[in-house]
């Protein structure tokens, strides 16, 4: 096989979407702890307040897994791959948007990122099923 016939799943236009929004989704959830990790550092400036955003979100991610299965067993599991999508960047762009404006506080960021725990428990059990 040569590397042009590597990417012949590619020409698959439903593949080629999933692939392009998978790997954004991959990328930006591996990146995000870093500027959240240095944003809370500026903002509550302890090792506290770091634990406090990055503790909520874990923490939405863990109650809210078991459901997000659930839910992926009985409806659409593209649809909730997209919804979850759309809420995590929803959620991560309000995040920016109050840390970048020089609004945010601890407590807003925490409540941000539990929801956005809480969207991400939905995308794991959708694409194992999927």
């Amino acid at each position: 096989m040569t590397g042009i016939q590597g990417f012949a799943t590619l020409r698959d236009r439903t593949f080629a979407w999933f692939f392009a929004g998978r790997a954004a989704s991959l990328l930006g959830h591996a990146i995000v702890s870093v500027p959240l990790a240095f944003a809370a550092l500026a903002i509550g400036g302890s090792a506290l307040s770091l634990g406090i955003v990055l503790g909520a979100r874990t923490t939405a991610y863990c109650v809210f897994v078991l459901f997000g299965g659930v839910i992926s067993d009985r409806f659409d599991r593209v649809r909730i791959l997209r919804l979850a999508h759309i809420a995590t960047a929803v959620t991560q762009g309000l995040a920016a948007a109050l840390i970048l404006s020089g609004r945010a506080e601890i407590w807003m960021i925490a409540v941000i990122e539990a929801a956005n725990g809480a969207v991400t428990a939905f995308t794991g059990p959708a694409l194992t099923g999927l």
